[in-house]
């Protein structure tokens, strides 16, 4: 499969103004590059398995939107505005089609081991898509 989800939501969340200002561009897939600062969202694949047996042509996948802040009610607020962005990923992408897009739900994590504290509200994505 080469439609990958992760850049099909950093593209989604980029495009978002809402999102993309409020933390001021830093989204990030993958990894979080060293000394970034907070606001910031991490997207990350969690899993992926094909939709249809034998064929893989379309795939379940679940992706999470990791947003980091030293604010608690800032890094909520930016996961509500994640959640309204990806429930609206449906359609033609450059990689392929998504067929359904939707936020299962939004986990709080205090993270102590960041100085100072980060306040986490993980974004759990689900999606249905295929490559073209």
């Amino acid at each position: 499969m080469s439609l990958d989800p992760v850049t099909v939501v950093v593209r989604t969340l980029l495009e978002d103004d809402s999102v993309s200002a409020a933390v001021s561009g830093r989204i990030f897939g993958g990894f979080i590059p060293p000394d970034s600062l907070t606001p910031l969202i991490l997207v990350r694949s969690i899993s992926r398995r094909p939709t249809t047996a034998p064929t893989t042509q379309w795939w379940d996948l679940t992706v999470s939107a990791d947003v980091h802040a030293v604010d608690p009610a800032e890094s909520f607020q930016i996961a509500c505005a994640v959640e309204a962005a990806v429930n609206a990923v449906v359609g033609g992408q450059p990689e392929g089609v998504v067929a359904y897009s939707e936020a299962q739900r939004i986990t709080p994590v205090e993270d102590g081991a960041w100085t100072p504290t980060r306040y986490r509200n993980v974004v759990t994505v689900q999606m249905t898509a295929r490559s073209i």
